[in-house]
């Protein structure tokens, strides 16, 4: 009961955590806020780190390669590009179009992995994908469906197509090392990427934070990334993968409900019928896979 409990505690922390961006960055720009999320976020994992001699030993020099482009993608690039599309794109939306991961996870996996595409997939990953572009170009309230906001919503996928590329890039290392192992060396080499960048120009910046600021990276850095990163990992050792995909599913629900309900973000008829089309493309490309993986399973079972 308790690991299920903490699932859903970890889908509710991550999706509750775009409206602390969008607070953030009324006082920092996105590389000052990706840079001292990482900083809070890399602190917590190398004291983890020290703690734990499992986590402390250093990957094998033959790993180091796609270790550097997991931190690059994992922090760089999905946090630099959704970061600057919320600055206009609001958090429910953002979320939204975020929680296409497992539909582009998919989409890669096929083109360069060459995983199976099972018809069950495929009808998922269309539905997800035009789900995807309602809300790309419909999904801002009180906004036109403009080159701008489309634009604006296509920089925010690239924070999914990161997550996607550094599953896909990372799979080999996660089964080698572990999840936590990954999930705590790719911050800091994501956080060790950025500083050069954001230090010069973010000394200034940091100083300026107000209480809701500060309240807001300290929420990101610590509870959303180091705490929620913790859980989710110790939760997929003990459920199964469609168990694991019905909690995916709540962390866009939770993000539109808190944007709606405490940052003032309406949900319009379009947010909700692409949010609809998104969250069942999703169910339906991840339970098709789950069924694929037990199709082979039985068949290897039978040889």
């Amino acid at each position: 009961m308790a690991v299920h409990a903490l699932m859903g505690l970890c889908m509710v922390i991550w999706g509750v955590a775009y409206s602390p961006i969008a607070w953030a960055l009324r006082d920092l720009t996105p590389l000052e806020l990706a840079t001292i999320r990482h900083v809070i976020a890399g602190g917590a994992f190398a004291a983890l780190i020290l703690a734990s001699p499992s986590l402390r030993r250093l990957p094998e020099r033959a790993d180091v390669p796609r270790f550097a482009a997991v931190g690059f993608f994992m922090v760089v690039v999905y946090h630099l590009a959704l970061y600057t599309g919320q600055e206009e794109i609001p958090p429910g939306t953002a979320a939204l179009l975020v929680s296409s991961v497992p539909a582009m996870t998919a989409a890669l996996s096929f083109l360069v992995l060459r995983e199976r595409m099972p018809p069950a997939k495929l009808a998922g990953l269309a539905l997800a994908f035009a789900g995807v572009a309602v809300v790309a170009t419909l999904g801002t309230p009180g906004r036109e469906a403009t080159l701008h906001i489309a634009g604006l919503s296509g920089i925010v996928l690239l924070a999914p197509l990161s997550t996607a590329i550094f599953t896909v890039i990372g799979k080999p290392i996660a089964g080698k090392y572990g999840g936590p192992y990954v999930a705590a060396w790719g911050t800091l080499v994501g956080m060790a990427l950025l500083l050069p960048w954001s230090l010069p120009l973010s000394v200034g910046g940091f100083g300026h934070l107000t209480t809701l600021g500060w309240a807001s990276v300290l929420y990101l850095g610590l509870v959303s990334t180091a705490l929620a990163f913790a859980i989710y990992y110790w939760g997929l050792q003990r459920l199964t993968a469609t168990e694991t995909t019905i909690y995916i599913l709540l962390m866009p629900v939770a993000a539109v409900l808190f944007a709606a309900t405490v940052f003032g973000q309406p949900v319009t008829p379009y947010v909700a019928l692409g949010g609809a089309l998104v969250l069942s493309g999703i169910a339906l490309t991840n339970l098709a896979g789950v069924r694929a993986a037990r199709a082979a399973s039985a068949e290897v079972g039978r040889a």
